[in-house]
């Protein structure tokens, strides 16, 4: 989970992006064009940034690049690690709730599809779906200030998340999760199967 005590410069920062290599940022023409149109950050404005590995850096930003003016910070991963996995959706519920787990700092996204799954993925569209899914992850993290990009992963039915250690459904009948809940699963919009 992102900490709970962000340092003040990551707090007040007007802009937070999701950089390969937090020694050497790259700003692609896309986040360019975010920075400067979407976000209207002027040039000279500092920003924070992070490799998605818990390393993240005060910047200023000059137009087609960062330059970096603070030492590099890392942060601990939260533990212990929170899984949460998520039956496969309608489309955009799907990616809200991939969007809102993200932003609360969630470690890892299992997807899955279980019996009253209303789509099903082929492998074309897995991969398509992963790649929107990802972008949408990244957005996320950016919008939250996160440091720690979630793991996305797929499995290919409700009994192999069953063999995820900790694992817990939400079930409105069942019983009161624990503390040794370390992945919880969410069913699908039909309700879990009996």
């Amino acid at each position: 989970m992102s900490d709970l005590h962000i340092h003040e410069s990551m707090a007040i920062s007007q802009a937070h992006i999701l950089v390969d290599d937090i020694e050497k940022p790259e700003l692609s023409e896309e986040k360019q064009h975010h920075l400067t149109n979407v976000r209207r950050i002027k040039i000279g404005t500092k920003v924070t940034a992070t490799d998605g590995k818990g390393a993240w850096s005060i910047f200023r930003f000059i137009g087609q690049s960062l330059e970096n003016i603070d030492a590099v910070h890392y942060s601990e991963k939260r533990e212990p690690a929170l899984t949460v996995a998520v039956s496969l959706t309608k489309s955009g519920k799907l990616d809200l709730t991939v969007q809102k787990l993200t932003e609360i700092g969630v470690d890892e996204l299992i997807l899955f599809a279980s019996e009253n799954s209303v789509p099903i993925w082929d492998e074309s569209k897995q991969s398509k779906n992963e790649q929107r899914l990802n972008r949408i992850i990244q957005s996320a993290l950016e919008q939250s200030k996160g440091i720690w990009l979630p793991k996305l992963s797929f499995l290919s039915s409700f009994n192999d998340v069953a063999q995820v250690s900790g694992m817990a459904m939400a079930d409105y009948n069942g019983d009161r999760i624990t503390s040794s809940c370390k992945c919880l699963a969410i069913g699908p919009e039909g309700g879990w199967s009996p």
